[in-house]
């Protein structure tokens, strides 16, 4: 899954919400002191002391979404290797086959062949049972005036 299109899509909506509850569990740890820990872009919380004119929440928002970005450009990796490792595994399984079909050349120009024998068989079969039919009612027939005769 490829997380493409605007900041409103779906997936991103829900990367940010899954950080967003990761986050506030680490930042909710940090409570319980006369400080606040906030979300930072390794992951890891940093303690601020509060102190008058410091717009807590609005910091923890920023570090929130500084620690969104960063946990979503990980993702775009991961899903780059996955998508570099996806297409050499497709190119590898196309080698394969390409393999294959070279080595079975010759085995299916032979079934081939013998397809076409097999064809033309059935038509002999068909034009011997067509002539049997035939000789069996001529036969028939003779044995019917013959009959009538005697």
């Amino acid at each position: 899954m490829i997380l493409e299109g605007p900041p409103h899509s779906e997936g991103f909506v829900h990367a940010f919400q899954s950080l967003y509850y990761r986050t506030r569990k680490r930042a909710q740890v940090g409570q319980g002191s006369g400080s606040q820990e906030v979300p930072h872009l390794s992951g890891a919380g940093t303690v601020i002391p509060e102190k008058p004119g410091i717009d807590l929440p609005c910091l923890r928002r920023l570090g929130l979404g500084v620690a969104a970005e960063s946990i979503m450009h990980e993702d775009y990796k991961l899903l780059e290797n996955m998508n570099k490792l996806t297409s050499l595994k497709y190119l590898e399984m196309k080698d394969t086959a390409v393999n294959i079909s070279g080595d079975l050349k010759p085995y299916l120009d032979q079934i081939a062949l013998i397809e076409g024998q097999g064809v033309a068989l059935k038509q002999a079969v068909y034009m011997f049972d067509a002539y049997s039919k035939k000789l069996e009612a001529k036969q028939y027939k003779n044995m019917e005036t013959r009959d009538g005769v005697l």
